[in-house]
């Protein structure tokens, strides 16, 4: 099993564990150039989903190849398309081991309107499903950072989990944080998740924020929800709160999400797309 061997490799700390990337690399990258120019366009299309799921990430120190790529939608910057209501939350694994690998996460946002504000609550569910035995890591052990624009207010982060044992509940940061990127705000903190029976080995982190609530010409408001690098379909679901009426939307965080507001309805839909092509050559 070859997870399961680059999981015990890298939990017995072998003095090769790391080779495996440098190895893998090599071998991937002879096989796709010896590609037959046929499987090209096949290639492209599997880059494109990789890239919108953020399972890859191209980043090039050259300005002018950078802003290239990042016009095909390969890009590696905060909000993308600019929109002035943005969120991300992202997770750093602490502990040197793949205690997240059994982590099942979910999302639970409401959205409510009153007057010119809307206030958004952001419910990240963490559940810790590892197995006592796990070989690879049992508690779960986070730096967690949630970004929105600058613009917003009231931010701030809470512990919703009402019952558990959580040997190290999160720890808001003490001191401000000076590589935010301009134009953005962070909440932050640090948290352990026991691998314990339920309910134990489950925790909801809730952001809170404000912003003004301006629809377009069209009526319309957007968010525009970049997903974390690395992780899975996550699923979401997505509460309206408008005029005295609820509205819902599902779906998952597969790829970046926009989500679209109006007096009367909420739509879930893809965020920025990645369109890179095999360029075309024409002697007509």
């Amino acid at each position: 099993n070859f997870v399961g061997a680059v999981l015990l490799a890298s939990d017995d700390r072998t003095s090769t564990h790391k080779t495996i990337l440098s190895d893998a690399a090599g071998a991937v990258l002879q096989k796709i150039a010896e590609l037959p120019p046929a499987s090209w366009t096949t290639l492209i299309q599997v880059l494109n989903t990789e890239q919108a799921e953020h399972h890859l990430q191209v980043f090039f120190n050259n300005p002018k190849v950078e802003t290239s790529v990042s016009s095909l939608g390969w890009t590696s910057n905060l909000n993308p398309t600019a929109q002035p209501d943005f969120l991300m939350e992202v997770e750093a694994n602490l502990a040197g081991d793949k205690a997240n690998q059994d982590l099942v996460r979910a999302y639970h946002i409401t959205l409510t309107q009153a007057g010119t504000t809307l206030h958004h609550q952001v419910v990240v569910d963490l559940t810790n499903n590892n197995p006592a035995n796990a070989t690879w890591g049992t508690n779960y052990d986070t730096y967690v950072r949630f970004y929105t624009e600058a613009g917003a207010t009231n931010l701030k982060l809470s512990d919703g989990t009402a019952v558990g044992n959580q040997w190290w509940p999160l720890q808001p940061q003490d001191y401000p944080d000076k590589d935010v990127p301009a134009g953005f705000q962070i909440q932050d903190g640090y948290l352990q998740l026991d691998h314990l029976e339920a309910p134990s080995n489950h925790y909801q982190l809730i952001f809170d924020y404000d912003t003004t609530y301006q629809p377009n010409a069209q009526g319309t408001y957007s968010i525009y929800w970049q997903k974390e690098p690395g992780t899975m379909a996550d699923p979401i679901d997505i509460t309206w709160q408008t005029g005295g009426q609820t509205y819902k939307a599902s779906g998952d965080l597969s790829v970046d999400r926009s989500i679209v507001l109006s007096a009367t309805t909420i739509q879930l839909g893809v965020g920025q797309t990645s369109n890179a092509q095999i360029p075309g050559v024409s002697f007509g």
